[in-house]
């Protein structure tokens, strides 16, 4: 089945599963993953040569991690992109959504492997497919994602030669790595 493009959403419901479960708190990692999976890990956006600047994601390294999450998704055609509205501005006057750290995001669409894809000046950092089977999300200005999902899942991004990751848990503070 051919992928469908990449494209702004008017409809911000598909995040409503998500605002239900996060904590505004941006210092835990709750804020950017819901609660609900079996395990969590942080991934570096950065790539192996070159440290990305803060609140983006290495190219590379979001196709690497689309690689292992669409064979853990009944819908990896169906999978939903936040950007900040302030890297989005392209989008200015979009529907937006509020997730924590109470930041309006901009809603887009497309399939998995469209993480690698820019949006506005900047790659997304919260993606999810529609069957909810994981969820990515970092903080804007961070240079780390957050991935929920099962324990196959985050066995499969730990054991990914082309990522560096680490087990984490829900409550735990994310690093100060944007300060």
């Amino acid at each position: 089945m051919p992928s469908v493009p990449i494209r702004p959403l008017t409809d911000t419901s598909a995040a409503r599963w998500l605002t239900a479960g996060l904590v505004g708190d941006e210092r835990t990692i709750r804020a950017f993953v819901p609660p609900g999976f079996a395990s969590y890990v942080r991934v570096s956006a950065a790539g192996a040569a070159v440290p990305e600047p803060i609140g983006t994601v290495d190219r590379a390294v979001a196709a690497a991690l689309a690689g292992v999450l669409r064979g853990f998704t009944s819908t990896p055609e169906t999978c939903y992109f936040a950007l900040w509205e302030g890297y989005a501005v392209e989008y200015q006057g979009q529907p937006t959504v509020t997730l924590p750290p109470d930041r309006g995001m901009h809603l887009f669409a497309g399939s998995v492997n469209d993480a690698s894809r820019q949006l506005g000046d900047r790659l997304p950092m919260r993606w999810w497919p529609d069957d909810h089977a994981w969820c990515v999300g970092g903080y804007m200005y961070g240079r780390s994602l957050y991935v929920g999902g099962s324990a196959e899942v985050t066995a499969a991004i730990l054991a990914s030669e082309l990522l560096m990751a680490w087990p984490v848990d829900l409550s735990d503070v994310r690093p100060d790595e944007y300060e």
